[in-house]
């Protein structure tokens, strides 16, 4: 019973986590978003993230508080239980001894009247059988009273061992859905991860390719060139001594503008190999970039994990509420059954005192034979003088009867005040049932405001 307590006494503590849960995930995809956006500011991230998860652990401290109340109110609950159960048992059982005493007292007696050779005594045998035949029915109603408390004591561990079986599959059934899901989740961060990487190396190969390409050109445009200048100092060097000194100096100036021009394309071509170095730079960066996003998605996969984790508990508490439910429809039919187990008693009570009433009219019209059967006995003793031996050994039984009759009412005195007491039992068992019914209806109504609360 306590372990079905410890495992279903947190209707409200599923709400408020699955609450959580929402909000976690909610906040786990906006990370998401944010880390994709050009504007991310960890920092304050990660400070509402913290603030909104001690906010969290608050509420789940105060769910818990109320948990674990309503699960020591239900614990003295079932403890009273169990106490009237167990005190109802007692009584029944002390019954029940009280009659298989008087069953045996009366059998004795039966036994010894049934050893009388008078035909008097004959007839006062047969009415004794007579009211030991009217008290079998009520020792059978006794009887059938503690099969039927055994039947349902045997139904509800046969119910309960059912309901730990179930428990134990659909466990084992949540717990592989939630790896299966968690797995495909994972697997669609790290596809995604993949992907970004792959476009990202693609546009910066392309970028290098690009530049490489670039600066080769350049290098052969750069070396044709020269080869160029040379074969033309050399035809210089050659119409030297033909040309006048005016061509040759303008021609100096036209060599002096492309060598100029020269150097600012090796300018050029050095912006350019700077230009690349800077790329390259970039690229590390890049990297590392990429490295601290794939550590950032590392984080993201933890709290996915811790989020999975919470989850897993929140189904784990729907079910231990459903299993309360279930429990709590249970106890209500245990306490119906104890209802007509108590109204049957009583029924059975008044029938004893209807039967006890009988049996006391049969012993006045017993004592009545009695007397007339004395008085024929006195008149018998006047008219035969020759039976006094006979009469006296018929005075002496009946005395021995007369004995047995003392030692039956006493029986049935103790027998009364036994039912007496029994009846007092069962009205201290029903008040104490009215109360049990009380805080029940009582706790039901806390735990719905506290359902309405929480979905409010």
């Amino acid at each position: 019973m306590a372990s079905w307590w410890n495992s279903a006494g947190a209707s409200n503590f599923t709400r408020g986590l699955t609450s959580i849960t929402g909000q976690i995930s909610s906040n786990f995809k906006d990370i998401l978003s944010e880390a994709s956006e050009e504007t991310y500011d960890p920092v304050a991230e990660l400070t509402r993230a913290k603030q909104h998860i001690e906010d969290l652990e608050l509420r789940k401290e105060t769910l818990v508080e109320e948990c674990a109340s309503l699960k020591k109110q239900c614990d003295e609950l079932t403890m009273q239980k169990q106490a009237v159960e167990i005190k109802s048992d007692m009584l029944l059982a002390e019954s029940r001894r009280v009659i298989e005493e008087k069953d045996n007292e009366l059998k004795r007696l039966r036994e010894n009247t049934n050893a009388a050779t008078w035909n008097n005594t004959t007839d006062l045998n047969n009415t004794w059988t007579d009211i030991l035949e009217d008290d079998q029915p009520e020792i059978n109603e006794y009887l059938r009273y503690q099969r039927t408390i055994r039947d349902l004591k045997d139904e509800n561990s046969h119910l309960r061992d059912e309901l730990a079986n179930l428990r134990k599959t659909f466990k084992a059934q949540q717990a592989e859905r939630d790896q299966s899901h968690r797995d495909n989740e994972i697997s669609q961060l790290e596809q995604a991860h993949a992907e970004q990487m792959s476009t990202c190396r693609r546009d910066y190969d392309e970028q290098i390719q690009k530049l490489q390409s670039r600066i080769a050109e350049l290098e052969e445009w750069n070396k044709n060139h020269q080869e160029e200048e040379l074969q033309k100092s050399i035809e210089v060097q050659k119409d030297v001594d033909d040309v006048d000194k005016d061509l040759l100096s303008q021609e100096l100036e036209q060599a002096n503008e492309k060598l100029n021009w020269y150097n600012e394309k090796f300018k050029e071509f050095i912006n350019l190999q700077s230009n690349m170095e800077l790329l390259v730079t970039n690229n590390k960066q890049l990297e590392n970039e990429l490295q601290l996003e794939q550590q950032n998605h590392q984080s993201a996969l933890k709290r996915l994990e811790q989020f999975e984790a919470n989850q897993q508990i929140v189904n784990n508490i729907d079910d231990l509420t459903h299993l309360l439910t279930e429990e709590r429809q249970r106890c209500d039919a245990l306490a119906a059954d104890n209802d007509s187990m108590f109204r049957l008693l009583e029924e059975t009570r008044v029938q004893h005192e209807n039967q006890i009433k009988e049996k006391d009219k049969q012993i006045e019209d017993l004592n009545s034979q009695i007397n007339n059967l004395q008085q024929q006995l006195e008149t018998k003793e006047n008219e035969y003088e020759k039976e006094i031996n006979e009469l006296q050994q018929f005075k002496e039984k009946q005395k021995e009867e007369e004995e047995h009759r003392l030692k039956e009412s006493k029986l049935r005195e103790m027998l009364e005040k036994q039912l007496v007491e029994v009846n007092e039992d069962l009205q201290t068992l029903e008040n104490e049932k009215m109360e049990l019914h009380n805080q029940i209806d009582d706790l039901k109504d806390q735990l719905q405001n506290k359902e309405r609360q929480i979905q409010s």
